[in-house]
Parts: C-alpha cells; sequence; structure tokens
C-alpha cells in the first residue's frame, strides 16, 4: 500500500498520540497522528467475504478525548510486534489453552474453576494485551476498549464474522499497535517533528537508539540476529532523520561528552553529558524538513542496575548515586551545563 503521495509504506509506520494542554475536550491533536498514513488504503479480508473490503484511512480521531491509559499502553506495548509472526493466530492459542487446561484439570486438587481460567485469562492475554487494538474510526473515548473487545470476537468466532460485523470492522478501521521503541526508542525523531531545537536525551542504554536515526544506517535492524537471517516485519524499523553518519558523530563523543567524577557508588558505574549538534534532513515518515540545526543535549548514565523485575530496590539507591554525583563539587561546571539545558 501506498499514501497519495507515493511515500512507501514502511514496516512499522511511526504514530504519536499528541494534545495541548489545558486545551479541554474534543480538541483536535496539535500534530498529525501518522504522517505517512494520509490517504493510505487498508484491504481487511474475511472467510465470508475473500473480495476482501478497502478502506482509506484518510483521518485518525484521536484528539483531546483520548484516554490516557490507551495511548500509554499503545506506545509501550513492547510485545505489540509478535502480531506479524505466523504463529500469531487466534485459533493456535485458543486450541493451546484448551488443551493446556485439559492437562491441568487431570491433577488431582485441581477445580473447575481454575481450569475455566486457565483456558481464558492467557488466551486474552495473547491475543488483545501482546498489541493494542484500537478502532481509529470509531468513539475516541472507547477506541481501544472496543478493539479489544473485537478482536475477542474475532478470536471466539476464528475469525468467522458475519457480513455486516466484517463491514462494520472495515468502516471502523481496525489497526494494531507496537511500542515505540520499533522505530525511534530516542524519542529524538517526534521531538524534533514537534518543532524543537534543543532537545534533552537521557539514555541509559549508551547511544545506539539515536545512531539509528543517522545517515548510512540500514533501514531495518533485526530483533533476533541469528545466521544473519531477515526476520522483517518481525524487526525495528530505522528513519534517517540526521544528515551526519555514524562514523560522524561518534568523532564528536570524545570533545562533546564529558564524564562526571562519580565515586563510593554501588549502582552508578558512569555518567556522561554533553551536546552533539546535528542537522535535520527531509524525513516524511516524521514529517521533518531538511535544514534545520538541533542541539541533542545527552545524558547518558551507566549503571549495573537492571531494567526491573527483579531488583527495583536497588533503583533508589541508583538515584541517591546520580544526584550526589551531579552535586559533587569537582562536577560544578558540568552541573551548571545541564541546569542551563532546563531554563
Amino acid at each position: 500500500a501506498e499514501g497519495v503521495d507515493a511515500l512507501p509504506i514502511a514496516v512499522w509506520s511511526p504514530a504519536r498520540f499528541s494534545v495541548k494542554m489545558g486545551s479541554g475536550p474534543n480538541q483536535p491533536p496539535p500534530m498529525s497522528f501518522c504522517h505517512s498514513c494520509d490517504g493510505l488504503e487498508v484491504t481487511y479480508k474475511s472467510t465470508v467475504d475473500p473480495r476482501g473490503a478497502s478502506r482509506m484511512v484518510d483521518s485518525f480521531h484521536y484528539n483531546s478525548n483520548t484516554p490516557l491509559v490507551g495511548a500509554v499502553a499503545a506506545g509501550s506495548a513492547f510485545l505489540g510486534e509478535l502480531v506479524v509472526l505466523p504463529f500469531f493466530d487466534a485459533q493456535y492459542f485458543k486450541l493451546a489453552a484448551e488443551k493446556i487446561a485439559d492437562l491441568v484439570e487431570k491433577i488431582p486438587f485441581v477445580g473447575g474453576r481454575f481450569r475455566n481460567w486457565l483456558e481464558t485469562k492467557p488466551f486474552d492475554a495473547l491475543m488483545t494485551q501482546f498489541p493494542v487494538w484500537g478502532l481509529t474510526a470509531s468513539n475516541v473515548s472507547t477506541s481501544f476498549q472496543e478493539g479489544a473487545s473485537l478482536v475477542r470476537h474475532l478470536a471466539e468466532t476464528g475469525g468467522k464474522l458475519s457480513e455486516q460485523a466484517f463491514e462494520s470492522l472495515a468502516q471502523r478501521r481496525l489497526l494494531a499497535f507496537a511500542d515505540g521503541g520499533l522505530v525511534d526508542n530516542s524519542a529524538i525523531g517526534n521531538a524534533v517533528a514537534t518543532g524543537a531545537n534543543d532537545i534533552l536525551h537521557i539514555t541509559y542504554s549508551g547511544l545506539d537508539n539515536l545512531e539509528r536515526l543517522l545517515a548510512k544506517v540500514r533501514t531495518d535492524k533485526q530483533i533476533l540476529n541469528l545466521l544473519h537471517l531477515n526476520f522483517c516485519p518481525f524487526c525495528y524499523a530505522n528513519f534517517q532523520v540526521f544528515a551526519e553518519d555514524v562514523p560522524t558523530v561518534r568523532a564528536m563523543y570524545p570533545t562533546q561528552l564529558k564524564f562526571l567524577h562519580v565515586h563510593h557508588s554501588s549502582q552508578l558505574k558512569s555518567l556522561q553529558i554533553g551536546t552533539l549538534k546535528l542537522t535535520t534532513v527531509d524525513c516524511r515518515y516524521f514529517g521533518i524538513e531538511a535544514g534545520r540545526s538541533i542541539n541533542v543535549h545527552v545524558i547518558s548514565v551507566s549503571s549495573r542496575s537492571g531494567i526491573g523485575g527483579i531488583g527495583y530496590q536497588t533503583y533508589n539507591t541508583l538515584v541517591q548515586e546520580i544526584v550526589d554525583a551531579f552535586r559533587d563539587p569537582m562536577n560544578n561546571q558540568l552541573s551548571s551545563e545541564v541546569l542551563g539545558w532546563l531554563m
């Protein structure tokens, strides 16, 4: 599929929910939801109508009534990319859930209530909580709720909808949302698209995500790096935002990024700050024009703490050590530089 201006559709298309704070209800978003989706034609196919039904995705109605929990869930659906895998099929998941429930029911002292829970709840999670589903031409306040309900109904019926129900699905434009990190894990692309020329980039994983936005980088990056096989669309999509290439930007690191003095720390390994001056190129996927000078202010944290799930108790220690590093008199000059970014 292609948009009206023949912009090729990417493996994953960048999208954003935007709102003007204090604007009140029923207000349009200040930014387009999906810059590369204007005029996009989506074809839905069904067993009840092999011909399918095509709809133009000419507008997205995510305005100031969009539920915050839905927007946050859609942007952080970190397993949403599983929807593109061949085995991500409602019939497979339903059959697997039933078989597991049957086996568990044979275990002594396991009641029927637990069996029913095991058959339904994991199935619900697999089908409706990995990607986040929304009806993009529906009531904004119930878009995500109705999308999940519709997918659940699709799963239970094995995709065998009535002709009327299928037409409704196409008319209301069911789409799946996955983690924004698939297209821009740094959020720099969307920040530049807002018109900002000074951007604060706080990173915990080095500058790899920034480098995905540079010149001469592959347009895709494998999630599973096995034998150089290409698993796309189960992959990351990269979009060039800046004119500089990776070697050029890496050459800036020794002179532009400075380490703060860190001592007596158990979690914080290093803290690095600095500013990278970059220039934009035309990137129609984000709606960015060429020739803008962008200051990317970097705070790069390296620590022994993980991403969570096991050792949350180390987070308070890490935060305190970061604060102590900025308060250290030996780091006064660099701390003042960071304060200048925030003024």
